[in-house]
C-alpha cells in the first residue's frame, strides 16, 4: 500500500484537491469561507475514519457476512438524502448502549459506543448545510473508497502529512486575506506549492522521543530492576511499576500529533516490557487507555490540529485489535482525550503562578448558582441508573455546600467551587460507564464550568498584564487564545510540573507576529522576548517553567538563537537554569521538505530551584553537521564533549556548534587579545535605513563635482578588491554601472565618513570580504564601514580579516545561521566581537601592509585594465595563491605564537620590496582620463607586474622562508582552520 508521507502518490493529491473544491463550493453561501474549508476537511477525515472502522470490523452488518467499505458507502448513497443516513450512523457512534442496531436501507449496522468527540461535529443540521447533490455524494464516496483500498492508514502517517498540508493551506489563506473569495480559495486548493510537507521526519521524532524518555526514566528503571529483585510480593512489584508508568509527557505545539504518536508507541513498548518483568499477561487495550488518558498531553493553537491529533491517537488505539477484542465490559470503546489535549496558545496565560485572591472572590457570583441549578436536577434524575454513585455524589455534595452558604462568606472563593466541580465531573467522565445521554449532559455541564473558570482566570490574568503600562482589552486577550496551565493541567502542576516536554515549536519571525497586543503580552511575560526574537525560543522558556525539577526537555528548533543578538537571554537561561545533555546540528539535511529552515535538536534537564552554580561545569555532547538522518545515533557520528562553561565564556555566550571549541578558546585566550570594536568605529547605512532609496535619484553617470564619490554596493566588493568598472550593481530594480553619488551640502557630516580612510566589509558573502578604501567610495546599503582610531592599522586589519583564520572563527561561531547558497550574513554586532592581536608597529605591521598592497594590486588591476595574456594570467594566479597562503601563515603566527620569537616576519619583510600601490590606486581613480594618461598608467602597472614576477616572487621562494612555512603548515590547528591536507600544500613546497 502507498505511503502518502513520502508523497509517492501524486494522484491522491489531485483527487483530494478536486473533492475539497467540490465541498467548499457546495456549502451555503452565508457560511464564512474559513468555516467552509474547515468543514470540508473534517468531513473527508470523518469519512475516512468511518471507512477504517468498517475495514477493522468495528462497525459490522448483522444481516451480512462481510461488510466492505464500498458496500457501506454505496448503501448510504442509495438513500434520497445521503446526509441524513450519514448523520444517523455518525450519531449512533455515541449511542447509549454497548452496541446499537442502526438500519441504513437494507443494512442492519451493529455500531459500538465509540465516545468519539470528533463525530459530534457532524449533526444532521451541519451535514444539510453542505447541500451536496446525490451525484456529488457519489464522487465523494468513490474518492474515499478508492484510497481506502490503496492506503495503509494505520501503518503510514496518513493523517499526519495530510493535516500538515491542510494547515499550511488554511494559514496561507488567513494570512493573505481573512475575507478571501471562493475563487481565490479554490485557486489555493489547487496550488501544488502548498502541498509541501512540514512535519518532523519520523527518524528524528523517533530519536528525540527515545533519547529524552530514556534519559528521564533510566534512573527509575535502574532502581526498579534493582528493587524488583528484592521484593517478595507481587503487590509491591506492581506499586513500583506504577511509579514508572506515571510519567507525564507534553508537546506544547503538537500540530498533527507526530510526537505524541511516537511517544504513545514508545510507552506501549515500555509497558509491555514492564509486564514481562511481572510475568503477567499483557492487556494492550488497558495499556493504551492508560497511555492516552494519563501519560500524554498536547496543546496547539489550531483547533483543527487538536481535533485531528485526537483522531490520529484514536486510530492508534484501535490498530492492534480485532473486533472480538474490542467488545469489553466498558461501554466506552475509545479513551477520553478532552482533559489532556487542548486548544490554546501555550505562550499566553498563567503557568505555575497562583491565581491571586481578592476580597470580592468570596462573593459567590449569581451565574454560578444559575449554572449549577440548571444542571443539578438533570444529574439527580440520572443517579437512579447507577449502583456506584460515589463520584456523582461528590458533585452533589459541592452543590449542597454551596446552597448552605450566603452570597457573602469567607470559606470558599468562586474558583474553589468551580475547581471542585470541575475535578469531580472530570473524574466521573473518565472513570464511570455513562450512557450517551448522561455523558452529553455531564459534558455540557463540564464545558460550562470550564468556560466560567477560564473567564474568571482570564480576567485576573488581564489585570496582571495591565498592572504596568499594558492596556489589553478583553477581546484582545481572547484573540490571543490564552491557555491557563493551572486550570487545564491543574493536577500536573500541583505535582510539580511535567516529566518530559518534547516540541517542534512554530518558527515565526518577530516581524511576522502581526498582533500588537500579542507582542506586548509576550514582551511582558518572557525574559527571552528580546530584540527581534523568533517566537520559537519562547517555547523553550515556557518549557523550562513547566518542567519538574530534574525533568527533561527536547526541542527541534531553528538554530538562529544560538548566536543572534536576540538569543543572548535564552542562551543564558539554558546555561544557568538547565543542564544541557545534547545538541545536534541537523541544519545540513532537508529536515523540513520545501522549507528554508535550519534546525538543531537540543535536549536538557531542568536544574533544581536553587541556582546550581555547577551547571556551568555540566558536560554535554555536541554532534556537529549531521548530513544524513541515519547518523543521528551517537555510535554512527563524530561527537564532541563540551562543558556549559565553554559557551558561557564565549562572546555573548554564543553556542558554537562547529565542533571546534578548543581552537576557538585558544584563539581568544591570550591576555593581549582585544575586540575589533576596541580599535575603531563601525558605520552602516549612514544615509538611512528606510528612506535610502530616495538617494538613488542623486546617482549619475558623470562626476559633476570633485566631491562626488564613486558609488558601489555589495556586489562590487570582494576580499581586497573593489570592482567598480567591471561589476554592474542591481539595486531596487535598477542597474547601476560606473556611477557617482552626487555631493549635497546637507550631507556634509556623512561625506566626512565616506571620504575618510577605512575598511569596507561586505554584509552578505561566502567569506569575510574586507577591502581598504582611501576615501574614494560611497554606498547606501550592504556594506559596513570601519574607521580605525589609528589609520595605520587598516591595511594590517584587512589582511587579518580576509585570512582563513578569521573566516574559520566567524563561521564556527556564526555559521549556523547560513543563508541559501552557502552565504553568510556578516552582521556588524558580530564583526565588532572578532578577536584581534595587534601586530607590532615595526616589522609585523610593515610586513602586513606590504602583503596587502601586493594582493590588492594583483586583484585590482583587472578592474582598470584587464590582462589578456594567458601566461601573465597564470603567473598572476600563481603569485596570488602563494601570497594568500603566506598571509594565512603570518596571521596564524600572530594569533597562535604570541609568546614565541620567530624570524618569519623579518624574513618576509626583507624579501618583499615596497611597491607604489597607493600611488597607482590614486591614479586609476582620476576621472575622465585621456588615452595618453591611460597608456601611462598601464605601462606603470606593467612595470610593477614585472618587478613582482621576476624579482620579488623568486626571492620569496628562498629555502629559509619555505622551511618556516612548512613548519607552520604542518600544525594541526592550521590544517583544521584552512581545511587542507599536507598534499594540498605540495605545489608550494
Amino acid at each position: 500500500m502507498a505511503s502518502l508521507s513520502k508523497q509517492s502518490d501524486k494522484g491522491f493529491y489531485d483527487d483530494y484537491s478536486k473533492i475539497r473544491e467540490l465541498l467548499v463550493k457546495a456549502i451555503r453561501e452565508d457560511i464564512p469561507v474559513y468555516d467552509k474549508l474547515i468543514t470540508s476537511l473534517q468531513l473527508v477525515y470523518c469519512l475516512f475514519f468511518l471507512g477504517i472502522l468498517v475495514k477493522k470490523e468495528i462497525i459490522i452488518a448483522k444481516n451480512l457476512k462481510k461488510l466492505t467499505h464500498k458496500k457501506f458507502f454505496s448503501t448510504i448513497n442509495k438513500s434520497s438524502k445521503p446526509h441524513n443516513e450519514l448523520a444517523n450512523v455518525i450519531g449512533s457512534c455515541n449511542s447509549n448502549h454497548v452496541f446499537q442496531i442502526v438500519k441504513v436501507n437494507e443494512l442492519l449496522l451493529n455500531i459500538p459506543f465509540l465516545n468519539l468527540e470528533f463525530f459530534n461535529e457532524f449533526t444532521s443540521e451541519k451535514l444539510e448545510q453542505l447541500n451536496i447533490s446525490k451525484r456529488n455524494w457519489s464522487k465523494v464516496f468513490s474518492f474515499i473508497n478508492k484510497y481506502l483500498a490503496k492506503i495503509d492508514f494505520l501503518a503510514d502517517d496518513f493523517f499526519g502529512s495530510l493535516i500538515e498540508k491542510d494547515l499550511t493551506l488554511i494559514n496561507s489563506i488567513l494570512v493573505d486575506d481573512p475575507d478571501i473569495s471562493i475563487a481565490k480559495i479554490v485557486s489555493k486548493i489547487n496550488d501544488r506549492k502548498l502541498l509541501g510537507v512540514y512535519y518532523t521526519p519520523k527518524p528524528i521524532s523517533e530519536y528525540m522521543v527515545c533519547k529524552i524518555i530514556d534519559e528521564q526514566l533510566k534512573p527509575k528503571m535502574d532502581a526498579l530492576h534493582e528493587e524488583l529483585q528484592n521484593q517478595t510480593t507481587n503487590e509491591e512489584k506492581i506499586e513500583l511499576i506504577k511509579k514508572v508508568k506515571k510519567i507525564s509527557i507534553l508537546d506544547p505545539a503538537c500540530g498533527s500529533g507526530e510526537f505524541l504518536l511516537e511517544v504513545a508507541n514508545y510507552l506501549l513498548r515500555l509497558n509491555i516490557s514492564l509486564g514481562e518483568l511481572l510475568e503477567d499477561r499483557v492487556n494492550l487495550q488497558q495499556i493504551k487507555y492508560q497511555i492516552l488518558e494519563q501519560n500524554i498531553f498536547g496543546v496547539d493553537i489550531q483547533d483543527v490540529s487538536i481535533k485531528h491529533t485526537k483522531l490520529k491517537l484514536w486510530l492508534w488505539f484501535i490498530e492492534d485489535f480485532e473486533y472480538e477484542e474490542l467488545v469489553t465490559s466498558t461501554q466506552r470503546l475509545l479513551p477520553n482525550l478532552f482533559h489532556n489535549i487542548h486548544t490554546g496558545n501555550s505562550l499566553v496565560g498563567y503557568s505555575f503562578e497562583q491565581v491571586p485572591e481578592q476580597r470580592y472572590d468570596y462573593y459567590i457570583q449569581p451565574e454560578i448558582y444559575i449554572l449549577i441549578n440548571s444542571n443539578i436536577l438533570k444529574l439527580q434524575r440520572s443517579l437512579a441508573n447507577y449502583s456506584d454513585v460515589m463520584i456523582l455524589n461528590n458533585i452533589l455534595r459541592v452543590y449542597t455546600v454551596l446552597k448552605s452558604m450566603d452570597f457573602e462568606q469567607t470559606i470558599f472563593t468562586n474558583q474553589d467551587i468551580l475547581f471542585r466541580l470541575y475535578a469531580s465531573i472530570e473524574r466521573a467522565l473518565n472513570e464511570l460507564p455513562l450512557s450517551k445521554v448522561f455523558t452529553r449532559e455531564l459534558f455540557g455541564f463540564y464545558h460550562e464550568i470550564s468556560y466560567l473558570i477560564n473567564l474568571l482566570v482570564k480576567g485576573k490574568y488581564r489585570k496582571k498584564l495591565n498592572e504596568d503600562v499594558l492596556e489589553i482589552t478583553r477581546d484582545e486577550l481572547k484573540n490571543s487564545m490564552p491557555l491557563n496551565w493551572n486550570v487545564s493541567y491543574r493536577n500536573i502542576l500541583q505535582e510539580g510540573g511535567f516529566d518530559v516536554i518534547i516540541c517542534n515549536p512554530p518558527y515565526i519571525e518577530n516581524k511576522k507576529i502581526r498582533s500588537k497586543p500579542l507582542k506586548a503580552i509576550l514582551k511582558k511575560e518572557y525574559t527571552s522576548a528580546y530584540k527581534l526574537y523568533d517566537m520559537s525560543i519562547l517555547f523553550l522558556e515556557r518549557a523550562i517553567s513547566l518542567l519538574k525539577e530534574k525533568s527533561s526537555g527536547t526541542f527541534i528548533i531553528t538554530n538562529k538563537f544560538l548566536n543572534t543578538d536576540y538569543g543572548v537571554r535564552i542562551r543564558k537561561l539554558l546555561l544557568t537554569q538547565t543542564k544541557i545533555s545534547e545538541i545536534i546540528d541537523v541544519s545540513h539535511i532537508p529536515v523540513f521538505y520545501q522549507t528554508a529552515t535550519y534546525p538543531i535538536i537540543i535536549s536538557f534537564t531542568k536544574a533544581t530551584s536553587l541556582l546550581d552554580r555547577n551547571n556551568l561545569n555540566n558536560t554535554f555532547v555536541l554532534k556537529p553537521k549531521i548530513t544524513d538522518l541515519k547518523h543521528l545515533p551517537l555510535s554512527l557520528n563524530t561527537k564532541v564533549q563540551l562543558t556549559q562553561h565553554d559557551y558561557y565564556n564565549l562572546p555573548n555566550m554564543i553556542f558554537d556548534i562547529s565542533g571546534h571549541i578548543e581552537i576557538i578558546k585558544k584563539l581568544t585566550s591570550h591576555s593581549s587579545c582585544i575586540r575589533l570594536n576596541d580599535l575603531g568605529d563601525f558605520n552602516y547605512r549612514i544615509l538611512g535605513f528606510t528612506d535610502w532609496q530616495d538617494y538613488l535619484e542623486d546617482i549619475s553617470n558623470d562626476r559633476k563635482t570633485n566631491d562626488d564619490l564613486r558609488f558601489i554596493g555589495t556586489a562590487n566588493v570582494s576580499p581586497y578588491l573593489i570592482s567598480f568598472n567591471q561589476k554592474t550593481l542591481k539595486l531596487s530594480g535598477k542597474e547601476i554601472s560606473k556611477s557617482y553619488l552626487n555631493y549635497s551640502e546637507k550631507l556634509k557630516d556623512k561625506w566626512e565618513i565616506f571620504k575618510s580612510e577605512k575598511l569596507l566589509i561586505r554584509e552578505i558573502a561566502k567569506q569575510i570580504s574586507a577591502v581598504h578604501d582611501p576615501g574614494y567610495y560611497a554606498n547606501l546599503t550592504g556594506l559596513y564601514m570601519f574607521t580605525a582610531s589609528n589609520p595605520k592599522l587598516l591595511k594590517s586589519l584587512a589582511v587579518i580579516l580576509n585570512s582563513q583564520l578569521m573566516n574559520f572563527y566567524y563561521s564556527s561561531l556564526y555559521g549556523s545561521i547560513h543563508l541559501a547558497g552557502d552565504y553568510l550574513r556578516y552582521n556588524g554586532s558580530y564583526l565588532k566581537e572578532l578577536p584581534i592581536y595587534l601586530p607590532d608597529e615595526s616589522v609585523q605591521q610593515q610586513t602586513f601592509n606590504k602583503i596587502m598592497d601586493y594582493i590588492a594590486f594583483l586583484k585590482q588591476i583587472d578592474d582598470f585594465h584587464e590582462i589578456k595574456d594567458v601566461g601573465l594570467i597564470q603567473k598572476k594566479i600563481q603569485v596570488l595563491n602563494f601570497l594568500e597562503l603566506l598571509s594565512d601563515c603570518l596571521v596564524y603566527e600572530l594569533f597562535f605564537n604570541r609568546d614565541l620569537k620567530t624570524d618569519i616576519f623579518n624574513i618576509v619583510n626583507n624579501q618583499l620590496e615596497q611597491i607604489p600601490f597607493d600611488s597607482w590606486f590614486s591614479k586609476v581613480h582620476v576621472s575622465n582620463l585621456n588615452e595618453s594618461e591611460i597608456e601611462h598608467i598601464i605601462r606603470y602597472q606593467n612595470d610593477m607586474l614585472e618587478t613582482i614576477f621576476t624579482k620579488v616572487y623568486p626571492k620569496l621562494q628562498s629555502d629559509e622562508l619555505m622551511q618556516e612555512l612548512q613548519q607552520i603548515t604542518t600544525h594541526q590547528y592550521f590544517k583544521v582552520i584552512n581545511n587542507i591536507e599536507s598534499s594540498d600544500l605540495e605545489r608550494f613546497f
